[in-house]
């Protein structure tokens, strides 16, 4: 401010000291000016002065703002009370005890155990007849059946009986002709026939001895129950070309089987017996048995169903 008030002052003399003009002939000796002295004290002093320095702003005397607080966290609400589990009621469960299976000769009725698996199989004719019966037998809780059999529409023996191993291979397999009477099958480890065993009212009389190399049949040959030879084959390449009978009064005879069909069938079977040193020889000629359609439908049907049942239930195919 007494900076300010210096010029001021300085400013108002000099207009002052100009104002007192004279014409330029007029002009005399310019005096000393008494107002010169002050002026020059005056601006000597405004020169010798400092300059004020400034002083800052004072800073804002506010207090600091407090951080927010962060609110409590909600206290989550309390889960409603699970009522208690209640027991389902029991359930009964209804399996398929049996089916019936209409065919051209009649129907197969199907009967099944608690866990599904088929129990047996009875075959009537149209007339209600019992035609015949299979029966399975359960192994193990798979329902792996390892028997099969079939009786006699009377009742009085079974047709056959098939057993499987726990693997489910074929095992054996007993054909009845009649009572305590017909053939009884083994088979080896990988289901092939290894010896087939003649009964007659529930006694041996002769066993077939089946032996293999690779997967090929190598020997063929059948035994009494003294191990004396009833016939031998001889086999190549898996056939069988040639057997020799033995008779019990120690004679022999040869049978040549050379000639087949498409299917396979023997059509034509050539004999050679020995007798007294002389030989005598045979041939025989096969053909196909003719039956009429129906008859013929008749067996294929039923070894179709039969097929069907084994195969089907035994988890074989």
């Amino acid at each position: 401010m007494k900076k300010v008030f210096a010029l001021l002052l300085a400013l108002m003399l000099v207009l002052m000291a100009g104002c007192q003009t004279a014409s330029p002939a007029e002009t005399p000796e310019p005096a000393d000016d008494p107002l010169k002295g002050i002026v020059d004290k005056f601006t000597d002093a405004i020169k010798q002065t400092p300059a004020a320095t400034a002083k800052p702003l004072p800073e804002p005397t506010s207090e600091p703002t407090p951080e927010p607080t962060p609110e409590p966290a909600a206290t989550p609400a309390p889960l409603p009370t699970t009522a208690p589990v209640q027991p389902k009621p029991e359930t009964v469960t209804v399996y398929l005890l049996e089916k019936t299976e209409i065919l051209d000769t009649g129907y197969k009725q199907f009967s099944y155990d608690s866990n599904y698996n088929i129990h047996a199989c009875d075959g009537f004719t149209m007339d209600d007849d019992i035609w015949f019966s299979i029966y399975f037998v359960e192994k193990d809780k798979n329902g792996m059946a390892y028997m099969l059999w079939e009786e006699w529409a009377d009742g009085s023996g079974k047709t056959f009986l098939v057993t499987y191993g726990e693997d489910g291979r074929l095992q054996e397999a007993i054909y009845e002709r009649s009572n305590y009477s017909g053939v009884q099958c083994t088979y080896d480890d990988r289901g092939r026939l290894s010896e087939m065993s003649d009964y007659s009212d529930g006694i041996l009389q002769s066993t077939a001895y089946y032996v293999y190399r690779g997967d090929e049949l190598w020997q063929l040959w059948c035994e009494d129950p003294y191990g004396n030879h009833l016939y031998d084959c001889r086999v190549e390449d898996g056939v069988i070309l040639e057997t020799v009978y033995y008779t019990s009064d120690g004679g022999y005879s040869h049978s040549y089987m050379y000639e087949y069909d498409a299917n396979g069938n023997l059509v034509c079977e050539n004999f050679m017996s020995a007798e007294e040193g002389s030989f005598t020889q045979k041939v025989h000629h096969y053909k196909a048995v003719e039956v009429d359609a129906a008859r013929a439908q008749y067996l294929l049907r039923q070894q179709e169903q039969l097929a069907t049942i084994v195969f089907k239930y035994l988890g074989v195919g």
